[in-house]
């Protein structure tokens, strides 16, 4: 009987700690307007369990201009700047890792791929004439 209890009580528990999961991601409109950021999360939050919610507001976390580059879109290059969070640091690994550089490459709507997992910077070299 105390078994039985015992796993009732961690049942009822998980859903509780399950929602303390969570985090907010501010998304600029234009990133969000291209449907990538609902391609991203759900595969991100399926991933590791953690819940993401987009929003223009001020957040958790923002893509933008600064923090850590991420993917680039074009010419573009979006950076993730985080609150001191473990959530949040599991986010930007995923993003880092393999498996979130093929989901960021995964987003072709048309059959065309519009984001790359690659945000290193082409050095313009000139070789100086003697």
């Amino acid at each position: 009987m105390l078994k039985k209890l015992a796993l009732l009580g961690s049942l009822i528990a998980t859903p509780a700690m399950s929602q303390d999961k969570a985090f907010t991601l501010q998304t600029p409109s234009v990133l969000s307007e291209t449907g990538f950021i609902k391609h991203l999360l759900p595969r991100f939050s399926l991933k590791s369990g953690i819940r993401v919610k987009s929003t223009s507001q001020a957040g958790d976390a923002a893509l933008g201009e600064q923090g850590t580059p991420v993917f680039r879109q074009g010419e573009t290059i979006w950076h993730l700047a985080k609150t001191d969070s473990p959530h949040l640091d599991v986010f930007e690994a995923w993003l880092l890792s393999d498996i979130g550089k093929r989901t960021i490459e995964a987003f072709a709507p048309n059959g065309e791929m519009m984001f790359s997992a690659d945000v290193s910077v082409e050095a313009d070299v000139q070789i100086a004439a003697v």
